[in-house]
């Protein structure tokens, strides 16, 4: 819940001359639902246009119906590419469950966005030996309204709420506890779902990422990308990572 349409058209125009020419990276800017019309208007017109994506923060998890407020994947489709399931927020702040963060992915599936399901435990969780299972349990649910097939076309992020900068238990997550996780969260899929469909799946990142950071993150094994937070409002931080992870991902 950050920036207005001007401040957000502002941003990703700064940040399309700072896109290194070449670059394999793609860039999905998850914006608040009111900038997103005229975002997709805006890319258009830009130099790297065939980079950037756009997604949403949320989705509900009904195709239309009485739910003041709301916006569905159907009324997102002609929007987005992406848009998150059960980020850490939602789940803290919003009470979103495993299973309906499941049915919102769902909802994604059948309207033709590729969903990007958030898996992460507290630092509570973590200390007492819990982090493996939750986030186990939370993929399990998450993808729990797919076909094996479908599952295929899911993102996974990893941020576990314990590194997210804006929390008040945020701490340093250090590359190889990530790379321990995001390898238990690999196995689970390649062991539920086939090696063929789950070795292939993108599992990305995401706790308090930083230019300073983001290559330690990226040359993790199972590390595909990166969920960028409070460092995306930032033009000159945001096109730094941009620019670390071209660098970054050959």
């Amino acid at each position: 819940m950050h920036l207005t349409v001007a401040q957000a058209l502002s941003l990703v125009r700064r940040l399309d001359v700072k896109i290194p020419d070449g670059s394999g990276v793609e860039i999905v800017l998850c914006s608040p639902t009111i900038a997103l019309q005229s975002l997709k208007d805006e890319i258009k017109q830009l130099t790297a246009s065939s980079k950037l994506r756009l997604g949403a923060q949320t989705v509900n998890e009904h195709d239309e119906g009485a739910f003041t407020g709301e916006v569905s994947a159907a009324q997102l489709r002609p929007l987005v590419d992406m848009a998150l399931c059960g980020h850490s927020e939602r789940r803290m702040y919003v009470g979103e469950k495993s299973d309906a963060v499941g049915r919102k992915v769902a909802a994604c599936v059948r309207n033709g966005i590729v969903p990007i399901l958030c898996v992460g435990e507290n630092l509570h969780q973590r200390e007492s030996g819990h982090g493996r299972r939750t986030v186990v349990d939370q993929l399990t649910a998450g993808l729990g309204h797919l076909t094996k097939k479908e599952v295929g076309q899911v993102v996974v992020a990893y941020e576990p709420v314990w590194a997210i900068s804006t929390t008040k238990q945020s701490r340093h997550a250090d590359p190889v506890a990530v790379e321990k996780m995001l390898g238990i969260i690999r196995d689970y899929l390649e062991e539920i779902y086939g090696e063929t469909i789950g070795a292939h799946m993108y599992i990305i990142y995401g706790g308090s990422v930083e230019p300073d950071n983001t290559a330690a993150y990226l040359v993790l094994e199972d590390c595909d990308g990166v969920l960028v937070g409070s460092a995306s409002l930032n033009w000159a931080e945001f096109s730094a990572i941009v620019q670390k992870a071209s660098a970054t991902i050959k």
